[in-house]
């Protein structure tokens, strides 16, 4: 059956996509997105010198934290069992990885409860994470996934947008002796989750400013690394792909823009075709973008 949502929640690119590092588990949502803030927090440490009004300030870092929430919504009973699953998964990413029991049974009883074994494993890896969603969540270098960890997250059920019934069914025998199936466990699934969650951002490459010299011996600064235009654009969140002439960033920067300069320069009729191609362009990827 094909896929009744919007072209670009198929897409793969649009979706928002989780790996627990330790265990290399992935998992994915519809990207069905309330609300995004990136929070970049600088710290300096401060020291009173008596006379002055001001502390002497060293700076320390700069952090980095992201909050998303989305929502994650079924269609049908088969999504919300799938969904429950996703979300069962997700919480299980904020837990760590143990080692293997070591320690032998010292009587049948604690062989059965297993008593022993969970007293002898000990934490092996912390639980770190993966994170990417199109060029909002993005290591900016090479467009691949954040690191970090979760402080925790949270999802609720709507209530009152419905429920569908999870059936586990068991061999039994009914009273005259033939064979049935016997319902076991009757477990409730919601409709549309609300998931939110907070991201510490570990930065896997050089975040600052690099001297370069030009060939003129003038000095300039690129973000990130002299060689990487595409991190000195694209840093924190893509969008800026194309790399800029030289001085053509300060130019913009100056210029107060006429309806021409902020067309390119085009004609009238340019100006017509890329209207209507541009409305071409999205209604072709909304309604048939590729999955992938």
């Amino acid at each position: 059956m094909p896929s009744i949502k919007p072209g670009l929640i198929n897409n793969s690119q649009f979706r928002i996509q989780i790996e627990h590092l330790p265990t290399q588990e992935k998992i994915s949502f519809d990207s069905w997105l309330t609300a995004f803030s990136d929070q970049f927090m600088s710290s300096w440490s401060g020291t009173p010198v008596y006379g002055r009004m001001d502390d002497l300030y060293t700076f320390t870092k700069t952090s980095r934290r992201l909050s998303m929430a989305f929502n994650v919504i079924a269609v049908d009973a088969q999504e919300a069992f799938k969904n429950q699953f996703l979300l069962n998964r997700l919480t299980q990413f904020l837990y760590p990885v143990y080692s293997e029991a070591v320690a032998g049974f010292t009587s049948p009883e604690a062989a059965a409860t297993f008593a022993n074994k969970r007293n002898s494993q000990v934490l092996q890896a912390a639980p770190l994470l993966r994170i990417k969603f199109n060029g909002l969540v993005q290591n900016s270098l090479d467009r691949s996934a954040l690191v970090g960890f979760l402080d925790g997250f949270t999802y609720a059920p709507i209530i009152d947008q419905g429920q569908f019934f999870s059936t586990e069914r068991e061999s039994a025998t009914s009273p005259n002796g033939a064979p049935e199936q016997k319902v076991k466990n009757l477990d409730m699934v919601y409709q549309n989750h609300q998931v939110s969650l907070n991201f510490t951002v570990l930065h896997t490459h050089l975040t600052g400013w690099v001297r370069k010299s030009t060939t003129d011996a003038a000095t300039t600064y690129s973000f990130g690394s002299a060689d990487t235009a595409d991190l000195d654009n694209n840093y924190p969140h893509g969008g800026a792909a194309r790399t800029f002439e030289e001085g053509e960033f300060q130019r913009l920067q100056d210029a107060s823009f006429t309806q021409d300069q902020i067309w390119g320069g085009t004609t009238p009729q340019e100006q017509d075709n890329l209207a209507e191609n541009t409305q071409a362009a999205v209604e072709e990827v909304w309604y048939g973008v590729d999955e992938g």
